[in-house]
């Protein structure tokens, strides 16, 4: 009877247990380091561009940027090897029949001779070069077909020479196709006798096929046809009259570096630019510079120099075997010349120049002496030379920094906590603003410069704390960007003083926050 007594209790027991199907939920405060990081004004700047002035004084930023360079595809865009040749078979040898294995002891010889626009070459010399050939036969029986270029040198100094098998067909229609690879060949273009250009020579010799199983037979009605192509020519060095090239053309390159920077008013310098033009190709050219051009977002200002429209001469690189010299032709713009702190002051992001551009402008004066070295362009360089004394008003950084909240935390309202050190010799006023979002607090707020020294060194950063309260608008904000911006804008406190910067200035910043929040679970 206990035992049922029991039983019974537990059943009681168990079904008076119900399941709580309710999420569990609290008020609490939540406290979060938000971000800290520094920003400093050579953080934009690639370091490797980064050099010490001679006297040690202050920091120089140096860069090479290419205006525009000229190369194969410029000075020989019209080179194109391609022929076909139909084998004139001699009316003495129709009739007579050949035995398998036989090759006929005649050589066919033709001369080709190439038109390349106004060029005329005597030699080109091939990194890579790929001969590309088909060969068709109507003859019954199979033939061996050898041709060999004798103005064509291989790397070990041999003529490129190919004997293919043509197989026979009884419908008379047979065809191969073939390639040969070469590096580090040479190509002669001055013809059989050595005086002329453009000109290249194939040889051919027709044979008897070892395979075939009865007497190789040519009639009137016999055809042999080769089609020859050079392709993928990656030429090292090309000799001869290179022809007149005349562009009229434009090239623009960014400064990506002043993307993210811009402000009312900066004073950079002295700033220099070298526009340096090296010419490694064996022509004599003429330059015009009709714009060089300077803009971010809708500004834009042209440079004026004494160069901008006038005619600059450059001589030919001279290669004497032993000794290789380029042409070298230097143009220096400062702010005696030109208007380049009014273009350094505009922050610019692109660089657009037009130009003009003619070789030999006299002719064939070198008497087909005229060269071109794949690894010696016509380049025209911008060098540029910014020397970090800096004079700034309202010169804005901005700084993006993801806020990561917990999924399971809903925040209501609360407090953000901010530390400022300012490491600058200059004033420093910071924003913030949630990402796609309202401006909280700061409006702006600026922090004093850091304490310098006689010699304009900072000696102790200036620290400033501040607090923002933010409601449940701004809170529904930054739930969704989980990001805050950072607005800094740094003005110098003297307009008379050009500050020397340097890796030792920094912006350092700590934000934390304190939220009203439920935490469900």
């Amino acid at each position: 009877m206990k035992k049922i007594h029991l039983i019974i209790l537990i059943v009681i027991v168990i079904l008076s247990c119900k399941k709580n199907d309710t999420t569990t939920s609290w008020n609490a405060n939540y406290n979060v380091p938000i971000s800290s990081g520094n920003i400093g004004l050579l953080d934009f700047l690639d370091s490797n561009k980064i050099y010490e002035s001679a006297d040690s004084s202050h920091l120089i930023y140096r860069d090479t940027r290419t205006v525009f360079e000229l190369n194969q595809e410029d000075f020989l865009s019209d080179l194109e090897f391609t022929f076909e040749d139909t084998i004139d078979i001699p009316s003495l040898i129709f009739g007579v029949p050949f035995q398998a294995g036989f090759s006929i002891p005649y050589t066919f010889t033709e001369n080709k001779q190439f038109g390349f626009s106004d060029m005329e070459l005597t030699s080109i010399s091939f990194k890579t070069l790929q001969i590309e050939y088909t060969i068709r036969s109507n003859v019954e029986g199979a033939i061996d077909f050898e041709f060999s270029l004798p103005n064509i040198y291989d790397a070990n100094n041999n003529i490129v020479t190919q004997t293919i098998l043509v197989p026979g067909n009884s419908a008379g229609n047979s065809s191969v196709t073939g390639n040969i690879n070469l590096e580090n060949s040479l190509l002669i273009l001055t013809g059989a006798n050595g005086n002329s250009f453009n000109e290249m020579t194939t040889e051919f010799q027709l044979g008897s096929s070892s395979t075939n199983t009865s007497d190789l037979v040519l009639t009137s009605e016999s055809e042999v046809i080769i089609d020859i192509k050079l392709k993928n020519l990656s030429i090292k060095k090309a000799i001869g009259y290179l022809g007149k090239i005349n562009l009229d053309s434009q090239e623009e390159f960014n400064l990506t570096i002043m993307d993210q920077i811009s402000a009312k008013n900066i004073n950079i310098g002295p700033p220099q630019l070298s526009l340096n033009i090296i010419n490694g190709v064996g022509v004599d050219a003429q330059l015009k510079l009709k714009e060089i051009s300077f803009s971010k977002n809708n500004n834009q200002l042209s440079m004026s120099h004494p160069i901008i429209n006038n005619t600059i001469n450059i001589n030919r690189a001279l290669d004497l075997g032993w000794d290789f010299q380029t042409s070298n032709y230097t143009i220096d713009i400062d702010s005696t010349n030109s208007n380049i702190q009014s273009i350094v002051s505009l922050l610019p992001n692109k660089v657009n120049t037009e130009y003009e551009l003619s070789t030999n402008p006299l002719g064939n004066v070198s008497g087909h002496n005229d060269f071109y070295n794949s690894n010696q362009p016509l380049q025209v360089n911008l060098d540029i030379e910014l020397p970090l004394l800096i004079n700034v008003d309202s010169l804005l950084f901005l700084e993006n920094f993801p806020v990561e909240i917990p999924s399971n935390i809903n925040l209501k309202s609360g407090v953000l906590f901010f530390e400022f050190q300012n490491g600058f010799p200059f004033e420093v006023c910071a924003e913030i603003k949630i990402t796609n979002g309202n401006i909280i607090g700061l409006n702006p707020t600026c922090i004093q410069a850091g304490t310098t020294d006689a010699n304009g060194e900072v000696t102790n950063f200036s620290t400033s704390y501040h607090t923002i309260n933010i409601d449940d608008s701004d809170i529904a904000d930054l739930t969704t960007s989980k990001q805050l911006e950072l607005k800094l804008s740094i003005s110098s406190p003297s307009n008379n003083i050009n500050y020397a910067i340097d890796d030792s200035h920094q912006f350092i910043f700590k934000i934390g926050g304190n939220f009203e929040t439920q935490i469900n679970i």
